[in-house]
């Protein structure tokens, strides 16, 4: 597992994960030497059990941004993760992540945690802050680093492309004009965070199996990841997308099914009658000559379990925990073993 204070081997890998049931829940099913989570908080006072559970200290370091996205008071909300911390203190290897656009009380509680834990800081950044305003992104990066009194080879910076569109070409052209904007420094690890999941599945025909291509994977792929000190690692949101939005419904059954180079959607026919339908899709999916190949998951174990009626088939949040799984245990197996997400 990754220890905290160290360099990220190339073949790390980054899941961009909110913090609910099944993307906790995946978590725990994907404690690989490699993976290092980037967990966003909404409540972090409330989140400190749920964390303690899906990521404890012996798997190794974790990255926790806490958001303050229902904008309560800045103070408040500054103790709330002072508190989370306090609780993960001994049970968690977790590191802040930070912004430049933190309230004072926040880099004043973020400098109390570096002081107790020593752990460093996360510095997420977006490619448009780094080229609209790079003067001003300059000096806002100094002034979080020092009201944090942390020093560059103690900083883990994340250049966060999640809602950067377009072609792999695209996406990769902004992060790498972001990269040569970014300050030259002795930064701990590198990591370029790309999204490329769908927002709903409605392009999808009803009771049909449709395919997404995997751009946030090739456009790393087009980044001169070598190139840099150091090297790039690889961070995307899984099968999720950036924002935070919630659904107003439940959704179609479907599996969502990481390949080598696509997603694979099996959806049913109807929000109706949706046991029968999962288990017909899990069994249709089993027989996909694309299934399970060589980076077998518990996702791919529940599947088989569903499909010949043994287990489940559970409802949304265990479908969504399973999808993540095997998109996490893909990437992880791709960049160990061919260099590539």
């Amino acid at each position: 597992m990754v220890a905290a204070n160290t360099s990220l081997p190339d073949e790390s890998y980054v899941p961009i994960l909110k913090c609910k049931m099944g993307e906790l829940g995946a978590a725990e099913s994907c404690l690989l030497d490699t993976v290092v989570p980037l967990f966003e908080v909404r409540d972090p006072e409330a989140s400190a059990t749920k964390l303690l559970k899906a990521w404890p200290a012996a798997s190794g370091v974790a990255w926790i941004h806490s958001l303050n996205l229902s904008g309560a008071d800045e103070q408040e909300f500054a103790e709330s993760v002072s508190t989370l911390f306090t609780l993960l203190q001994t049970e968690m290897l977790a590191v802040p992540v930070i912004t430049t656009s933190e309230s004072s009380a926040m880099l004043r509680t973020v400098a109390e945690i570096v002081s107790v834990q020593d752990r460093g800081v996360v510095l997420r950044l977006e490619p448009e802050e780094l080229l609209a305003t790079p003067e001003a992104t300059w000096s806002g990066i100094d002034e979080v680093l020092a009201a944090c009194g942390v020093p560059p080879h103690a900083v883990d910076v994340v250049v966060d492309a999640g809602f950067v569109a377009g072609t792999p070409a695209t996406r990769a052209a902004v992060v790498n004009q972001a990269l040569r904007t970014l300050p030259s420094g002795d930064w701990r690890n590198l990591v370029v965070a790309f999204s490329a999941f769908p927002q709903d599945m409605s392009t999808v025909d009803k009771d049909s199996v449709g395919e997404f291509p995997r751009q946030d994977a090739a456009a790393f792929e087009l980044l001169p990841s070598r190139e840099t000190a150091p090297p790039l690692i690889y961070a995307d949101y899984t099968i999720g997308v950036p924002s935070h939005a919630e659904a107003g419904f439940l959704p179609i059954p479907n599996i969502k099914y990481t390949d080598e180079r696509t997603w694979k959607i099996h959806r049913g026919a109807a929000r109706t009658n949706p046991t029968p339908q999962y288990r017909a899709l899990a069994s249709d999916l089993v027989a996909a000559p694309y299934f399970a190949a060589d980076q077998s998951s518990p996702c791919d174990e529940y599947l088989r379990t569903v499909a010949n009626g043994s287990d489940g088939p559970g409802n949304a949040m265990t479908h969504l925990r399973a999808g993540i799984s095997r998109h996490v245990h893909v990437v992880a197996y791709r960049l160990a073993n061919l260099g590539v997400p």
